[in-house]
């Protein structure tokens, strides 16, 4: 049985199990935002159903923490996929706006459950000295699973149309089922009591100010991440761009993720993790400056090339502090608290952007966005 009082290797079955099922999580939202437009949703329409997302994993995410820190991964992530591919099979013979509603919601409550339970038992898994090039790795694989999504969606939908784009991502859910299979014969960890985990108050967690101010940082970072995601794929439209060529942009983003995340643990050697966090606040906030006044597409894939490094290079940090300043026991829940946070930014930001976009324009609100990371940035240089 491998566990933290022995040497053991970078759970990669684990992280492929994720990477797959991030895959069907970033193809399904891309293949969501451009199916409504073309049923004819309005901007706040668009975001309410992204934000649909988000909504279970917003008020259920410390919950999965707490069965992860108790039950293990596999139980939770195996409950989490199914609902992942029962979201794509909604989608993809519905094809209207309550279907693809629904969808949302399974597809982002599935993923949450099974994220939680795998970055909680990669913590478990590692030792604290190769905990930030566990998530490193980690980072870099999601790295690859951002770009294979709306490159596969965006294909698909030109050539085939949404229903088979929906089906298409949907055999990554059914690949993860058997990663998660084989993963589970490999990384054991022990169920543990309820009695043994003793008392567990939320607010235990939000009094410790290390982790709190993780949490703080976690969630602008977040919105930053959102932001892109949800506003990028409109900017393109909103430039004239094919489905294809949007997929491409959003897939230079993911580019920009994974070669930072190549270098960061050199980085993480001459930087400190404040230092690093504030300097990504400061990139991705000039980024959302620039990228609204593109409206051609080797421009907007160069700034999606440089925010994919700002905001890709923070959440292994993240992390690894996240594991460190947990109190024993708890790191599951700890790593729920930030999905909150990061699921409440996913929440109503799209919805408030959504709101915003269609009352003053996309540019109003990425500077809006620009403005609150630069307030962020300024936080972690005090922090550090």
């Amino acid at each position: 049985m491998l566990s933290r009082s022995a040497p053991s290797p970078i759970p990669f079955g684990l992280i492929n199990t994720i990477m797959l099922c991030h895959v069907a999580l970033i193809g399904n939202r891309f293949i969501f935002t451009l199916h409504s437009v073309t049923l004819g949703a309005t901007p706040l329409e668009t975001g309410l159903l992204l934000a649909g997302l988000m909504v279970g994993p917003m008020l259920m995410s410390v919950h999965f923490g707490r069965w992860s820190d108790q039950f293990g991964y596999a139980r939770p992530c195996a409950m989490g996929i199914a609902m992942m591919f029962l979201g794509g099979i909604v989608a993809a013979l519905g094809g209207s706006m309550p279907t693809l509603f629904v969808a949302s919601a399974l597809t982002g409550c599935g993923f949450m459950l099974g994220n939680v339970a795998i970055m909680n038992a990669i913590g478990k898994l590692t030792h604290p000295q190769d905990m930030t090039r566990a998530f490193s790795t980690l980072a870099m694989m999601l790295s690859l699973s951002a770009l294979t999504g709306p490159l596969i969606g965006g294909f698909v939908i030109d050539y085939l149309g949404y229903a088979t784009a929906y089906l298409a991502i949907a055999v990554f859910s059914a690949a993860s089922a058997v990663q998660l299979w084989w993963a589970t014969r490999r990384y054991i960890l022990p169920v543990v009591p309820a009695a043994a985990l003793g008392t567990r108050r939320l607010l235990d967690l939000l009094e410790n100010r290390p982790l709190r101010m993780v949490f703080m940082a976690s969630g602008l970072l977040s919105m930053g991440w959102d932001t892109f995601s949800f506003l990028a794929p409109l900017q393109g439209i909103r430039a004239g761009l094919s489905a294809t060529a949007t997929g491409v942009v959003m897939g230079t983003f993911a580019v920009g993720m994974f070669a930072i995340r190549l270098a960061l643990p050199a980085m993480a050697k001459r930087l400190s993790e404040w230092r690093i966090i504030s300097l990504a606040m400061l990139i991705t906030a000039a980024g959302f400056i620039a990228f609204p006044l593109f409206t051609s597409f080797w421009p907007l894939a160069a700034s999606a090339l440089l925010l994919g490094m700002s905001l890709g290079c923070s959440q292994p940090i993240i992390m690894t502090l996240l594991h460190h300043t947990s109190p024993e026991g708890r790191a599951g829940e700890s790593v729920g608290v930030r999905a909150t946070i990061s699921s409440f930014s996913q929440t109503t930001l799209p919805i408030l952007f959504g709101g915003l976009g269609s009352a003053v324009g996309l540019v109003a609100v990425f500077w809006c966005a620009a403005v609150m990371l630069l307030a962020g940035a300024a936080s972690s240089v005090r922090q550090r």
